[in-house]
C-alpha cells in the first residue's frame, strides 16, 4: 500500500494533542516495521520534524506556511489533491480533523473531540466557521473517521449525521517520544518546588476546571487538611485569569509556567498524585503518562477518563468544589491508598500501546481497500 499521511497542520510545540497522535502512530509504525509505503506531506515548519524524527518514511514539504491557516485550508483543498494524484496514492489519512474533499484516492480522518463545538464560542468566529465546514464535510466524505475514545466516538455521532460504524476507535498511549521516565527525570531543573507536593497541568480553557481544583485545594489548605503544595504546570493564571472562581487565594500554589517535555515529565515523576479536574477530555493523556511514571491518579468521573482510567484512579464530580475537595484529602493523607491506585495504574496502562494504534490504524486501511468504490 502507498499510504500519504496529511501533516499539513502541524506546527511542532503548537498544536499538542494532534502532534502527539502524529508522533505515536508514526513511532508505532516504525516499530512494528509495517511494510506499507508511507509519504509524509508537511508544511514548511514541519520539514525538520519529520526528516528527523521519521527518515524511514519520505518527507514531501509543501510549500505553504501551516500557521496561515487561510492559506493552508486553501493549498489543502484547492492544490494539494494534485499532488495527492502524482504520488499514486492508495489511501489519504489526514491526522488533522480537516482532510481535502476531493482527491483520487479513499480518504481516513482523525478527529480528536468535538471541543470546537463544545467550546466553540471561545474561538474567533472565522475559525469557528472553517472547523464547522470543513470536519462536517470530512467525516461525512471520508471512508473512515478515526478517534481515540468511545466518549468522542459518541460525540461525533451526536453533531453529525454519521453511522457509528463508520467511526473506529484508536486509543493513545504514554511517551509519544519515545522518551524514558528516568532520561526525563535527570533534566529536571525546577528548584522552587518544594516536597510533597501533587501536580495539576493548568490550562485557561474551561473544560480543564482548574479554578475549582484551586477552590478545592484552599478549603483542605485553610483546614489543614492537607500538607501537598499544589504545582500547576503550564498556563499561570493572572489575577483576572479564573473562570467561575469565587477565589484569588494562590496560598500554597506553585506556577511554574510552561516546562519543556523532559521538565515537565520529571516533576510528573516526583508528585504525590496527579490532580485532573477536567470535565470534558477527548482522552486525557496525561492520566496514562502518570500511570506509567508511578504517580497515582485522582480525576474528573466526565468525558472520556473513566474510559480511559479504568479501574486505577479515584474520581470526582467536576462540578462540585466539596467532592473534589473530599478526593484530594483522601488521595493526600492515604499512602495505602495511592500505593494501590500506582499498582493499578501500572496494570491499566498495559492496555495502551502504539504498537496497538498503528496495528488498528493498518486495520483500518486494509478495511478501506478492500471495499474500495469502483468511482477510484
Amino acid at each position: 500500500m502507498r499510504i500519504g499521511i496529511n501533516l499539513l497542520y502541524l506546527l511542532p510545540g503548537v498544536v499538542g494533542g494532534t502532534e502527539t497522535v502524529a508522533t505515536g502512530l508514526l513511532n508505532g509504525l516504525q516499530a512494528i516495521n509495517a511494510s506499507s509505503d508511507f509519504i509524509l506531506f508537511v508544511n514548511q515548519e514541519s520539514a525538520e520534524w519529520a526528516s528527523t524524527k521519521f527518515p524511514k518514511y519520505e518527507t514531501v514539504v509543501c510549500p505553504i506556511s501551516g500557521s496561515n491557516r487561510p492559506k493552508r485550508y486553501y493549498y489543502e483543498q484547492v492544490k494539494f489533491p494534485k499532488l495527492v494524484q502524482d504520488y499514486r496514492l492508495d489511501l489519504l489519512h489526514s491526522l488533522g480533523y480537516v482532510s481535502p474533499l476531493f482527491v483520487s484516492c479513499p480518504t481516513v480522518v482523525t478527529v480528536l473531540d468535538m471541543n470546537f463545538k463544545a467550546f466553540g464560542k471561545l474561538m474567533t468566529w472565522q475559525r469557528r466557521l472553517a472547523l464547522n465546514f470543513f470536519v462536517g464535510k470530512a467525516v461525512r466524505r471520508s471512508e473512515r473517521i478515526v478517534t481515540i475514545s468511545e466518549f468522542s466516538k459518541q460525540e461525533i455521532v451526536k453533531h453529525y449525521d454519521i453511522s457509528p460504524d463508520k467511526i473506529v476507535v484508536t486509543h493513545l498511549a504514554a511517551k509519544a517520544n519515545g522518551e524514558s521516565c528516568d532520561e526525563m527525570e535527570k533534566a529536571v531543573n525546577v528548584p522552587a518546588i518544594e516536597t510533597p507536593y501533587c501536580v495539576a497541568f493548568s490550562s485557561p480553557s474551561p473544560n480543564k476546571n482548574i479554578p475549582r481544583l484551586i477552590q478545592a485545594y484552599q478549603l483542605l489548605r485553610r483546614e489543614g487538611r492537607i500538607k501537598q503544595q499544589l504545582v500547576l504546570v503550564g498556563h499561570k493564571f493572572s489575577e483576572v485569569g479564573f473562570h467561575e472562581s469565587s477565589t484569588n487565594d494562590m496560598t500554597g500554589v506553585l506556577q511554574t509556567g510552561y516546562l519543556s517535555s523532559a521538565n515537565m515529565a520529571g516533576v510528573l515523576k516526583g508528585a504525590d498524585f496527579l490532580a485532573f479536574p477536567s470535565f470534558y477530555e477527548g482522552f486525557g493523556l496525561p492520566v496514562i503518562d502518570a500511570m506509567e511514571a508511578g504517580v497515582p491518579v485522582v480525576c474528573s468521573n466526565a468525558g472520556s477518563l473513566p474510559e480511559v482510567a479504568g479501574n486505577a484512579a479515584l474520581f470526582f464530580d467536576p462540578f462540585s468544589v466539596d467532592d473534589i475537595a473530599a478526593k484530594l484529602r483522601q488521595i493526600s493523607s492515604s499512602i495505602i491508598l495511592r500505593d494501590e491506585l500506582k499498582r493499578k495504574g501500572y496494570e491499566n496502562v498495559k492496555r495502551f500501546s502504539w504498537e496497538k494504534t498503528a496495528r488498528r490504524t493498518l486495520e483500518v486501511y486494509e478495511s478501506v481497500l478492500s471495499q474500495k468504490s469502483t468511482k477510484y
